[in-house]
């Protein structure tokens, strides 16, 4: 059985040590409008595809780093979520959290 990060600890790692951080000093965002588009087209993908009910999959993005949470019915719709979000161009890295 391998290990899974929680929502949490998923968000924790993509924060720490993201470019432009430095001590004392609030992240630098240049990316966040690019944020908000990849967490859109994702979201939308996600709804269009007939294979997943994406209807409780939620979706956070910070700096093209992907946590994905909530809840499908099964694996396969688990797995069909994460190939869906894996494939969508700006996507650095990726944590599903979905139940």
């Amino acid at each position: 059985m391998s290990w899974r990060p929680s929502l949490k600890h998923a968000l924790l790692l993509t924060t720490l040590g993201s470019p432009g951080t430095t001590h004392g000093q609030e992240p630098q965002r240049a990316g966040a409008d690019t944020d908000a588009l990849l967490e859109e087209r994702i979201s939308e993908s996600l709804a269009e595809d007939l294979s997943v009910d994406a209807t409780d999959i939620e979706v956070r993005v910070e700096d093209g780093h992907i946590v994905l949470g909530g809840q499908v019915s099964d694996a396969a719709h688990r797995e069909r979520a994460e190939r869906i979000a894996r494939s969508l161009f700006g996507v650095r890295s990726l944590v599903n959290g979905i139940r």
